[in-house]
């Protein structure tokens, strides 16, 4: 949804080392990330690399079902979780991005 809305997206895929996206938001200067997390060892394990994802970008969201079931994970990682509704959740990134305009591009 976030490509046919005209941003540029990266799809790194499921199992990514938290290391490696660190390093890729770094590489194309994201102006966001997004991490999804389906099964509870996932948000664990965001849980234990929570230092590295201090700054990965200016907006950071998370989402899925660890995050659906547990909000509130989200601003203790750091970021937000926005609604387990997709569209919704677009549109409510779009708004984060264009109250920092430098963001949006």
């Amino acid at each position: 949804m976030l490509r046919r809305r005209g941003h540029r997206v990266y799809y790194i895929g499921a199992n990514t080392p938290v290391d490696d996206l660190v390093q890729l938001s770094d590489d194309v200067d994201a102006a966001a990330v997004l991490i999804s997390a389906s099964m509870p060892d996932a948000l664990a394990q965001l849980r234990a690399r929570a230092d590295r994802l201090d700054g990965i970008a200016p907006v950071l969201i998370f989402g899925g079902a660890a995050f659906d079931r547990e909000p509130a994970a989200a601003e203790e990682l750091g970021g937000r979780y926005l609604t387990p509704d997709v569209t919704a959740a677009v549109e409510r990134l779009e708004a984060m991005l264009e109250r920092q305009p430098e963001l949006a591009s």
